[in-house]
């Protein structure tokens, strides 16, 4: 009986290492520590006037992307001086941990961030410097802090001593020639503990009581949230769980919500570097989130809510304008037939999506074909998303079997859509397009050995590139010939390519390739994506599989980055990138 009634601790060394695992853990300099629909985010940051590294609050809104966004910059005190903390993460909690006590950080809305400490004080300075910042004392211990032309923040306390030192006017930045911090927030503790709110507005604020919810109830709020999305987060081998709660906090942490010019909540492609939503990467975040079908459908349609009249999408998208200089390859055709197959698309989504799609699709065979030869070009390495790819040295604009695969493809899918849709004519005539551009295709770019991209008006041809890029066509599986296909796969396998950690996207071999060459030898989400599924379509698991794992592997061993080096696998460039931990996600669940 003894026996018996112990015998649950002989299960204590299975459950254990679970419980910790449960953990979301992560280093705030890659991945910064924020919540779903929130334009406000924790960081480390550093700059010339505060040279050393200290957690700060940044604002992601997109009149700053790729500028300074550190807006208040945070230093926990013990005993009158600076200390620096340990960090200590998790989805729903960021705590600053000092040798004698703790600042904590959680979300009371996406608007609205707690802050808690305990047994420490805590100064902030406002380290934006930009025209027109000033304070607004109000009664009750609050204040209004404005922030120019940018998002405004409102400051109260619910515990603790707070004074508030600096501008009650607005300064302009350039007479503020000594680069002074403009706002200083002093925060003691009483009793041991002080907390304090700080809220994010675009326009009018009226001050908030914040005692109706318990820092702690906060706290379970947030994490209540972020639970119910990862449960929504596909599945795969026990081997990466605890990556799959990384990627899909990543994703989570990184979705803001309707704002100004943002019309749907969206997934930025980071909440660190790349603070908007490009006109790719967001059908690979929406395919990740397909058990959220209304979710995915936001994100999936987002470009299409700024389509330009002649059908265009713009390049990047987020809550203070579009930017139309480029435009990114039509893989949304591709990408829908994915999501249809994973999620539910209804007819009236359908019927909302159809025309932009039609429009999107027309508009590359009208006004991206300048010798009107029937087969589209990039006018840039950017429309293609492979900025500066070795395909692209002769110069542009340059047609692409790639591209011609894609619209393939798109075409395809609108045939299917009308005829659901009952438009019979059209979907005959999508159906006579997308086949008679396959056959041409093959026709115009394979030289018999491979897939080549020529230079418009004369033909050009690179004949020095060995890029990943003219294998994209593979994604038309067994509409290529079976010969072209088994050539194909062959070369992919043997030409350099096909690294020990995927796909390069210039074989390292090449005389062109460079380690950190952003095109030009590193290995990238979507093309992983697009080749797991276009080896799939071809017949080849095996192989897709094989690909699939090492990718996951090399997720796990060095997080979610824009792109890796091909030789080693080591992250490169921005970090906390949601296409690469939204494709491990598809990945981790292939391998199931």
């Amino acid at each position: 009986m003894k026996l018996k009634k112990y015998a649950f601790l002989l299960l204590l060394p299975a459950i254990i290492p679970s419980l910790f695992a449960q953990r979301v853990d992560f280093d705030t300099d890659y991945i910064p520590y924020s919540r779903y629909g929130s334009y406000m985010c924790f960081t480390p940051l550093k700059n010339d006037v505060f040279p050393t590294k200290a957690i700060y609050l940044c604002d992601v809104s997109g009149n700053r992307l790729w500028g300074w966004n550190g807006i208040f910059r945070f230093e926990t005190i013990e005993n009158g001086k600076v200390v620096e903390p340990q960090i200590i993460t998790d989805a729903h909690l960021l705590t600053l941990k000092t040798p004698n006590g703790k600042l904590e950080i959680t979300y009371q809305d996406t608007n609205t961030v707690r802050i808690k400490g305990t047994n420490i004080g805590l100064k902030i300075y406002q380290t934006l410097q930009e025209d027109n910042s000033y304070q607004i004392p109000l009664p009750n211990d609050q204040w209004r802090f404005k922030m120019g032309s940018n998002c405004e923040y409102a400051f109260s306390k619910v515990a603790g001593i707070v004074s508030v030192s600096g501008s009650r006017w607005g300064v302009r930045s350039f007479e503020n020639r000594d680069r002074r911090p403009l706002i200083v927030i002093d925060i003691q503790p009483v009793n041991g503990s002080f907390e304090i709110v700080f809220e994010q507005y675009n326009s009018g604020w009226k001050p908030r009581i914040y005692n109706n919810f318990s820092f702690e109830q906060c706290v379970q709020n947030t994490k209540s949230d972020f639970d119910n999305f990862l449960n929504k987060m596909p599945q795969g081998v026990a081997e990466f769980e605890s990556t799959r709660r990384l990627a899909a906090y990543t994703n989570w942490s990184s979705v803001v919500a309707p704002k100004v010019n943002m019309k749907r909540h969206a997934m930025f492609m980071s909440k660190r570097v790349m603070r908007s939503v490009w006109s790719w990467d967001h059908c690979f975040n929406a395919l990740a989130s397909y058990q959220l079908p209304q979710f995915a459908w936001e994100n999936y349609v987002t470009p299409f809510d700024y389509q330009h009249p002649q059908g265009a999408l713009p390049d990047i998208m987020n809550d203070n304008n579009c930017t139309w200089g480029f435009l990114k390859p039509p893989v949304h055709g591709l990408l829908l037939r994915k999501l249809m197959q994973k999620s539910t698309v209804s007819d009236k989504q359908l019927e909302e999506i159809y025309p932009k799609l039609v429009k999107w699709t027309n508009y590359w065979f009208t006004y991206m074909d300048d010798d009107a030869n029937g087969f589209c070009q990039y006018n840039h390495g950017n429309d293609s998303g492979w900025d500066n790819a070795t395909v692209f040295d002769l110069g542009f604009s340059v047609e692409s079997p790639d591209l011609s695969a894609f619209l393939v493809l798109q075409m395809e899918m609108l045939s299917q859509i009308a005829e659901k849709l009952g438009k019979n004519d059209e979907a005959a005539t999508w159906r006579f397009r997308s086949e008679k551009l396959t056959k041409d295709m093959l026709s115009y770019f394979w030289n018999g050995n491979k897939f080549v991209f020529k230079r418009t008006f004369d033909g050009a041809v690179n004949e020095k590139n060995q890029s990943l890029l003219p294998y994209i066509p593979l994604v038309l599986g067994k509409r290529l010939p079976e010969k072209v296909r088994t050539k194909m796969i062959s070369d992919l396998k043997n030409n350099g390519l096909f690294t020990a950690h995927g796909l390069a996207s210039e074989s390292p071999k090449s005389s062109l390739y460079e380690n950190d060459g952003y095109w030009r030898g590193p290995i990238w989400a979507p093309t992983t994506y697009l080749m797991v599924e276009a080896l799939i379509e071809c017949g080849e698991t095996a192989f897709a599989k094989d690909l699939a794992k090492r990718y996951c592997e090399m997720c796990k061993k060095s997080g979610f980055a824009e792109n890796f080096n091909a030789t080693t696998g080591a992250p490169l460039k921005d970090s906390g990138y949601t296409w690469t931990a939204s494709v491990f996600l598809l990945m981790n669940e292939y391998l199931k």
